[in-house]
This record gives structure tokens, sequence and C-alpha cells, in this order.
């Protein structure tokens, strides 16, 4: 037989109550910390501990090496490139200059009279030669509005 709720003092039955839900959780562990004094532990629960944490630190691994490989391998290349850059600039440029005095001095050796005057003009006609002709072949300035 059914059973049915006593009535109120207004003598009417009252509707029967749902029944409440128990609370959602995430996962079946929620709030527990599993261990051997767990009631829901068990010892599969240790090996797939394991085997997720080696799952992880394998993912953490395959991140770092591909930052390393898209974003720290080419800023390492880059550097590289201005500092062999730089040092070969600074090279050159000494170069440059030690061949110029090196220039000089031989023609003031060699030329009769002692005249540096004129190894000096001839080191100054030659740089102005090939500054005349790198000034020729520069690009067109571009005017930006």
């Amino acid at each position: 037989m059914d059973e049915q709720a006593p009535p109120d003092s207004d003598g009417d039955v009252p509707a029967p109550e749902a029944p409440v839900p128990p609370p959602v959780r995430s996962h079946p562990h929620a709030g527990e910390t599993p261990g051997p004094a767990s009631p829901r532990w068990s010892a599969s629960d240790a090996v797939a501990g394991a085997d997720w944490q080696a799952k992880v630190a394998d993912l953490v691994e395959n991140i770092v090496e591909g930052v390393h490989d898209k974003v720290v391998q080419p800023v390492i290349v880059v550097a590289r490139a201005l500092v062999y850059g730089l040092v070969a600039g600074v090279m050159g440029l000494v170069l440059c200059v030690l061949l110029a005095i090196a220039a000089v001095r031989l023609l003031t050796v060699y030329i009769p009279g002692n005249r540096v005057w004129v190894s000096d003009a001839i080191v100054g006609g030659i740089f102005t030669a090939v500054g005349v002709f790198l000034w020729s072949r520069r690009g067109a300035a571009t005017k930006e509005v």
C-alpha cells in the first residue's frame, strides 16, 4: 500500500517531495586524499598514478623541447650572427686602417725626394675614388608621407 504523508492542520495532504540528488563531483575521489587508509584506494591506483606522472613528465619535456626549438634556437642563431658580424666588421676596419698606413709608408719610402704629401695625396685619391664609386651605387631614398 501507498504511504501518504499525514494531513497538516488544514486537512490537506502535502505533495510528496522529490528525492535530492547527491552532490556532483568532478572525480569519484574528489575531496578525498587517496592512500592506503582510503576505502576507495587500490594498488592499481598507485600504478595508474605512476603512469600519469610519467605522462605528465613526458608532456612537460616535449613542451620545453618545442619552445627550445622554436624560440631559443633562433635567438641563439641571431646572437651568434650579430657577434660574428661585429667581430668581422671590427677586424675589417682595423685591416683597412693598417693597409692605408702601410700604403702611405711604402709610397713615402719609394717616391724620390721623400715627399710625404705625394703619398698622402695618392692614398687619399684612392679612398676618394672608392667613396665616389660607392656613393653612385647607393639606392634612391624613398619618401614616406
